[in-house]
Formats: C-alpha cells, structure tokens, sequence
C-alpha cells in the first residue's frame, strides 16, 4: 500500500506545498475507491486523496494494461525525461 498510496500522496503534499505548477499520476484503467479489488480500491483512494490537496494542474493518466499503446506511451515517456 506505501507505493501505490503513501508515497503518491506524500510527493503531491510536498508539490502542493512548494507549489509545483504540475503534478502527474499513472494509476489504473479502472481506479474506484468504491471497488471491490484492492489495488483498484486504492488507486481510486489515491486518486480521491490526491484531488483533495487542490494542486495547481493535476494530471490523472490512467494505464492501460496489455495494450499495443503501452509500447508508444514507454517510448515516449522515456524520451521525455
């Protein structure tokens, strides 16, 4: 739960805090907080927790799994950074 709950939520306080003008989050195609399996439970808590801090520009990308777009998004992704 620390790496899919803890840490997110701790690296987006401490954006809000120093007012980072961008924060991203990969979470999961079918993140709910309502739903029944855990990780997509706590994806949507994460998602839920994160929207609270009211960042200056959030970005929720949601991935998706086993999918030939997985490919192009790791390739560009890459590059970028």
């Amino acid at each position: 739960m620390d790496v899919n709950y803890k840490y997110p939520l701790k690296f987006a306080k401490i954006a809000s805090r120093i007012k980072v003008p961008y924060f991203g989050l990969l979470s999961a195609r079918w993140a709910n907080p309502k739903e029944n399996s855990f990780y997509l439970r706590t994806k949507g808590k994460t998602e839920d927790s994160i929207e609270k801090l009211n960042l200056t520009n959030l970005n929720l990308f949601r991935a998706m799994k086993n999918y030939p777009a997985d490919k192009l998004g790791y390739t560009m992704f890459r590059h970028a950074i």
